[in-house]
């Protein structure tokens, strides 16, 4: 899986490594927006949001989302299941279904399952 894929898509199914690897440069980047933030936020005597923080929020919306999406597929659910992570208390069972749960094995509805590979061998000609 290529990485405008992994992000743009919200086709097919991740399984769990994939899913951490690919939160964790939006990780960074929302890291980085904090502390550049904080930086420029102390240094003019302001606290709170700020702006590097709010462009970072509205870049790694939809990757994050096509991220879930393409895990909850992973466990044979749909992806408008995410909308429950914005209910209260709700949103904790969505967070250990996509985080912890292993993913359906074999094939489901979304697609085969990312963790078998296929050895594809191919006699040449003598």
């Amino acid at each position: 899986m290529d990485w405008k894929n992994l992000y743009l898509s919200t086709e097919g199914r991740i399984n769990r490594k994939a899913y951490f690897l690919g939160i964790l440069p939006m990780a960074v980047i929302g890291l980085v927006a904090l502390i550049i933030d904080g930086a420029v936020g102390s240094y003019i005597g302001r606290s709170g949001i700020g702006v590097c923080q709010i462009i970072s929020w509205g870049l790694l919306l939809w990757p994050s989302i096509a991220l879930a999406v393409k895990r909850l597929h992973d466990r044979n659910r749909s992806g408008w299941f995410v909308l429950l992570g914005y209910i209260p208390f709700v949103n904790f069972w969505i967070g250990i279904e996509v985080l912890f749960l292993k993913g359906t094995p074999g094939d489901n509805r979304y697609g085969a399952n990312p963790l078998t590979t296929e050895v594809v061998t191919t006699e040449q000609p003598a």
